[in-house]
């Protein structure tokens, strides 16, 4: 039995608990540590003498790349569900336009649908809240 060589209940082979590191890794990351000042000047110092390895070291660390881009698509009003038809709308026509990308898109919209979600559900809130008022009333 490939993959459960173990009954349920077993108290022999449980093996290493969930989040715990072998001692390699914990070996590897005490030296790490301890070590970590001198390797951190001699990689500036390598860089200042031109390595461009190292260069590349420090600046990764100094301005890592950006992940993402800010995505600039104007002002779009999110206030009512009237409003999230159009928002939906100028997206789709900017992505049509070349204007954002298609993910860039997928992400605005993302927005708007949470969006649309906070509003439907204060929505139902306010509902029910003047259901039960009139029920009590």
């Amino acid at each position: 039995m490939r993959g459960k060589p173990f009954e349920p209940g077993n108290k022999v082979g449980r093996g290493r608990p969930l989040g715990s590191r072998n001692k390699a890794t914990l070996l590897a990351q005490q030296t790490l540590d301890s070590n970590s000042p001198a390797l951190v000047r001699k990689c500036i110092l390598m860089a200042l003498q031109g390595d461009t390895k190292a260069m590349q070291i420090c600046m990764d660390r100094i301005l890592p790349a950006r992940r993402e881009l800010p995505v600039r698509i104007g002002k779009i009003s999110t206030r009512t569900t009237a409003d999230l038809g159009n928002a939906s709308e100028a997206v789709t026509q900017r992505v049509i336009e070349g204007k954002l990308t298609p993910s860039q898109g997928k992400a605005v919209a993302d927005m708007i649908e949470q969006r649309r979600k906070v509003i439907e559900t204060g929505d139902l809130d306010n509902r029910l809240r003047t259901m039960e008022e009139q029920c009590a009333a």
